[in-house]
């Protein structure tokens, strides 16, 4: 603990750190209450000054800056997205649109190298330590394969699965929006090959519903809407390093995970709802949505089971793909069909005629197609993750409308 005295060596080292002072009084100098720190590379990180504000913040503050100066080089976070999670950039704040990246994005790059990836991906990069998943759909087939042998070869992955949306974009043809045909993640197969199932409704709970105000003919009206929840701890895993010492965690309008039948990975519940939740189809929440959203509490109809919102799935897990590269679409970029060249197929030369193809019989009861084995892999101390909201927060997309 240094505490620097007016116009001394260790007052010109705190401003050099960029610590910030603040004046005391006329003849009383200035106050220099902060953290600086370094490593054995030169590294430095500075808390300017401990304010009353960030007083909650202050173990998160002070663990970061450790944390940073501990790991120098800091770890690949490989992003992928359907979602503007990094913003659409100036020309979008122009129309209206949100052109700053998301919180959740900003927070990452302050302890990780977050690297967004293209959706056409041949392969994902040897660096990528953790492949981030959010709210992925229409991914070309090239880019799913990429993503199955990436897991195969240990990589860890964070998949961010819904099954209706709230944040996906509108598409836009000929100057008009159109409306959405499918709120849905797109990654059923590979869910399905590391035994894992997202399903088709939106999950509600009461018990947690937040008290929401929405003007209705001229007049404030409030009420509970039970596909938007504010979890308390009491359904997470204490036991998990991640879940154990969270706080509430704001969910909208998320979906449940299921162990898939048959499955060879261990699905582990992290956060669950209560066995008094409910059930809507996003036909059901579209409907309430444009009409009265309070028509969900009319039809509300507790299942008795709990329901999975965050797991984390490890162990041996499968492919997608178990006839390798060649099950993939054989459709090109421009979307045309490339045919397929084997025996008894070939090019007609000018001047000669075409050989009729070759045939080869088989014998009764046998058949000439190759059979394929599923690969599998048990990456040592891996795990991954699987989140059914969309995330605009720390940990989730907190609701449009502000709960009062």
């Amino acid at each position: 603990v240094i505490d620097p005295e007016p116009f001394s060596e260790e007052e010109d080292r705190a401003v050099a750190y960029g610590l910030s002072g603040v004046p005391l009084g006329i003849d009383e100098g200035v106050l220099y209450f902060g953290l600086a720190g370094t490593n054995s590379v030169d590294d430095e990180e500075v808390i300017p000054f401990f304010t009353t504000e960030r007083e909650v913040f202050l173990e998160y503050d002070v663990t970061k800056l450790v944390h940073n100066l501990a790991n120098p080089k800091r770890k690949v976070v490989g992003l992928l997205s359907s979602l503007p999670v990094e913003g659409l950039g100036p020309q979008a704040a122009l129309r209206g649109q949100g052109a700053q990246p998301w919180m959740i994005v900003e927070q990452m790059r302050q302890l990780f190298e977050v690297r967004s990836l293209a959706p056409e991906l041949a392969e994902v990069p040897e660096d990528v330590d953790v492949l981030m998943l959010v709210h992925p759909r229409a991914l070309p087939p090239g880019t799913v394969y990429a993503i199955d042998q990436y897991v195969l070869r240990g990589g860890r992955v964070v998949a961010f699965v819904d099954p209706y949306s709230e944040a996906q974009p509108p598409v836009m043809a000929g100057g008009f929006m159109q409306p959405i045909s499918s709120r849905r993640s797109g990654i059923d197969a590979l869910l399905s090959a590391w035994g894992v199932t997202l399903g088709d409704e939106v999950v509600a709970d009461l018990d947690f519903a937040p008290t929401v105000r929405m003007d209705q003919g001229g007049r404030v009206v409030t009420f509970h809407y039970p596909v938007w929840m504010n979890v308390t701890p009491h359904t997470f895993d204490q036991s998990d390093v991640v879940t154990g010492s969270l706080g509430n965690v704001a969910f909208g309008t998320p979906g449940y995970l299921e162990p898939a039948e048959g499955a060879t990975t261990a699905f582990t519940p992290l956060v669950t709802t209560t066995p008094r939740a409910a059930l809507f189809t996003g036909e059901r929440i579209d409907a309430a949505t444009a009409s009265d959203p309070r028509g969900l509490l009319d039809e509300y109809t507790p299942q008795d089971r709990a329901y999975t919102m965050v797991a984390r799935v490890s162990g041996k897990v499968g492919t997608a793909f178990p006839a390798g590269a060649r099950s993939r679409s054989r459709t090109g970029s421009r979307g045309r069909s490339r045919p397929r060249r084997g025996r008894g197929v070939g090019r007609a030369r000018p001047g000669r005629r075409r050989r009729p193809p070759r045939t080869f019989p088989s014998r009764p009861g046998t058949s000439r197609s190759s059979s394929s084995r599923t690969p599998t892999c048990s990456p040592t101390g891996s795990g991954w993750w699987w989140r059914s909201f969309s995330a605009t927060g720390s940990r989730c997309r907190a609701p449009r409308t502000t709960p009062s």
